[in-house]
C-alpha cells in the first residue's frame, strides 16, 4: 500500500484578481466564462492600462494575449518587468493562445510564465491552474491601518 502525502496550500486570497490583457473580445469572454466567478477578472484591451494596473501591484494573476490595441502581449510583459524590476510584487503570468495556438513572444528569462492557456481547455482545468498559481503566491502583507 502506498502512502499519499497531501500538501496543504493556503486558501486563495479573496483579494487575488485576474488581470486579463487581451485585444480580442471573444478570447476575453472565453476566459471570463471559464473562470465562472471563481476569481474576479479585470479586463483590459490596451497595454498602457494593463501596465498601470501591473505597476500598482494590485493584480497577482495575469493572463496576457498575443495582441492588445496598442502593443503586443510580449511588449507589455517586457515593459512591466523593466518597470517593476526586483521591487515588483510576485506575479503569476499565463499566456493566452489565439485561435491558431500562437502565444505572445516572451523572454522567459525576464518573465516567468506559469502556463499557456488555450481556448480548447476545459473550464475546470483553467480554474485549477489559476488556483494552483494563486496558492503558490506569498500571502499579501497586512493592510496599513486607516
Amino acid at each position: 500500500m502506498s502512502e499519499i502525502t497531501k500538501i496543504r496550500a493556503r486558501p486563495p486570497d479573496p483579494g487575488d484578481r485576474v488581470l486579463l490583457a487581451e485585444g480580442d473580445a471573444g478570447a476575453r469572454r472565453w476566459l471570463r466564462e471559464a473562470i465562472g466567478g471563481r476569481f474576479g477578472v479585470d479586463e483590459v484591451d490596451r497595454g498602457d492600462v494593463a501596465l498601470e494596473l501591473l505597476t500598482t501591484g494590485a493584480p497577482r494573476l495575469v493572463v496576457v494575449g498575443t495582441q492588445l490595441a496598442d502593443m503586443t502581449g510580449g511588449d507589455l510583459l517586457a515593459r512591466a518587468a523593466a518597470r517593476l524590476g526586483d521591487r515588483g510584487a510576485p506575479i503569476s503570468t499565463f499566456l493566452l493562445a489565439d485561435a491558431v495556438g500562437a502565444v505572445a513572444d516572451v523572454d522567459e528569462a525576464q518573465v516567468k510564465v506559469y502556463y499557456r492557456l488555450v481556448p480548447t481547455m476545459q473550464a475546470a482545468r483553467v480554474v485549477d491552474l489559476l488556483a494552483q498559481a494563486a496558492a503558490r503566491l506569498p500571502p499579501r502583507p497586512p493592510a496599513a491601518p486607516a
